[in-house]
Formats: C-alpha cells, structure tokens, sequence
C-alpha cells in the first residue's frame, strides 16, 4: 500500500521509529539484534522499493548503531519518495546534528517546525544545533519553547534547563542573571537536582555572590549522607572569596569526615581525589595539614 493512501494522523505515527516519543519500534522486531533487523529491513525494501516508511525505519536503526552516512542516505531516500514526509525531516536533523553538521541540521528542523511549531523534541533538537552554530539566543529561545511544551503531568527534562542556562551564559558572558533565572525556574518546577544547583553555584560565583552560592551548597549538603565533597567545594568558596580562617576550617573538616571513612572507601580514587583537593587547599592557606591515618 502507498503512503498517500494512509490517513495523515496515523500516517505520522505509524513511519516514526524512536524519534523522541513520536513513535516506537515494532514490539515483535524491539528485541531483535540490529543485524538482523537490518537484513529483514532490506528484504522488505527490495519487495517495496518506494515505501518511504521503510527506508525511514532503517535510517534510524541505522542511527541507532551508530552509522550515520548510511542513516543520512536512507533519511534523504524517504523524503525523496515523499516530500510531505515530516518523520524524515526530523529525523535527518538530528542525524545531520549527531554528524556535527548543524547548519544541515538546522535547515531540516527549520522545515519541520514551519509544519509542527509546537514540536518539543524538534525545537530541543534545533537548539542544540542553533547552540552548535553560535546562535545562541535563538537556541535559548528554542529551549525554553520545548519547555513549555512538557505535557501536563509530566516532568520536563532537567538537561534542557542546563542547556538553556549554558546558551544565556554564552550569549553574554559578562551577565550570568538570564542563565541563573533559567536555572531557578528549573529547581522550582524540579525541585534542589543537585546538577541544576552545582550548575547555579558556578554562576553565583561568577556574579560575585559567594553568600548566594554558599547557601545553595549549604541546602545540598543538608539531604546528603556523606558531607566531605561539599565541605571541599565549600572550602573552596570561602578561599576564594578571602574568608580565610572559615576555608580552612572547611578543609579540616573534609579532611576529618575522610579519615572517619572505612578503609576500603578511603581507598577509591573519588575519595583520594578530595583528600588531595582538601589538604592541598589547607596548604595554600599556609596552615598545617592534619595527619590521616
């Protein structure tokens, strides 16, 4: 059967492999190895050579495994079959972006989203590829557009409000206040994600607010069960912003809190690493580094 003869709706859902929630694979075929989907694949496609669905499934399972010309060949193959194809649109820009070819990437994205504008994860894939070309007010702008669109009920993606945050602070480096508001609707709407936090505690640094990034550590370290990496980080803070003898207090209470460890976790190189971070930052203070067993 032709694809123009399939109903628009069902059409769109139906050519859709993993595209970011537009679609799903086959569940008797999901579990299958990625050679054999393949050979199944091109058996198919040389009974039906101008189905434009198929060679889109193989685009993405060719994506998938990694294999990104061949993705690209049968994306451009489906949209050739049918220009009305809006699966391979999306599905060449972000194979076009994975490829680091984001100018390509964005002109398939700028297609698909003149015919679906409230796409959430075509807008998130444009921002990335907008981000790539150094556009980044307009990738900011498509960031926080695909938030908006996070369905009732569910939670949205805390990547994209660091990748907003990240595109405000490229945009103008000497003012961090878009790219830290980004941050806080994000750990409203989220709740203290400790990546969203540590991403804000950078840029209240930045703005030359250690009171303000100090509480956030402060409100981290209240949930956590082991207190020696924010201690570090704490005495780093304090370092930098000259409160000596409250650094150094810092330091030495890392320092405690790794020597009260059982041996075998003192042991791992995460743990060294902080030992190392806290004594050599003591050392700078010119005090002297207490001895751990």
């Amino acid at each position: 059967m032709g694809l123009r003869g399939r109903s628009g709706a069902a059409l769109f859902g139906a050519l859709i492999i993993a595209l970011g929630g537009m679609g799903a694979s086959t569940p008797a075929r999901a579990h299958e190895a990625p050679d054999v989907r393949l050979t199944a694949l091109a058996e198919r496609i040389a009974r039906q050579p101008r189905d434009a669905a198929l060679y889109l499934e193989r685009a993405e399972l060719h994506r998938s495994v990694g294999d990104l010309a061949a993705a690209a060949r049968d994306g451009r193959r489906a949209l050739a079959l049918d220009t009305s194809l809006d699966a391979a649109l999306l599905a060449l820009g972000r194979i076009e972006l994975e490829r680091g070819r984001p100018a390509k990437a964005c002109r398939h994205l700028d297609r698909f989203l003149a015919r679906r504008p409230e796409h959430a994860t075509a807008l998130a894939a444009r921002a990335r590829a907008r981000a790539a070309r150094g556009r980044h007010l307009d990738a900011a702008s498509d960031y926080g557009r695909a938030l908006r669109l996070t369905p009732p009920g569910e939670a949205p993606d805390p990547h994209l409000f660091l990748e907003r945050s990240s595109a405000f602070a490229a945009a103008d480096p000497l003012d961090p206040r878009p790219a830290l508001e980004g941050l806080d609707e994000g750990i409203a709407r989220l709740g203290p994600l400790v990546t969203l936090e540590l991403a804000a505690v950078d840029l209240e640094l930045r703005l030359g607010n250690p009171d303000g990034a100090l509480r956030r550590l402060g409100r981290l370290a209240a949930t956590a069960e082991r207190q020696e990496a924010w201690l570090v980080r704490r005495g780093e803070i304090l370092a930098g912003a000259g409160r000596i003898a409250e650094a150094a207090h810092s330091y030495r209470a890392a320092l405690q809190a790794i020597a009260r460890l059982p041996a075998a976790r003192a042991a791992t190189a995460a743990v060294r690493s902080l030992h190392q971070a806290a004594a050599r930052g003591l050392a700078r203070l010119t005090d002297p580094i207490p001895r751990v067993p």
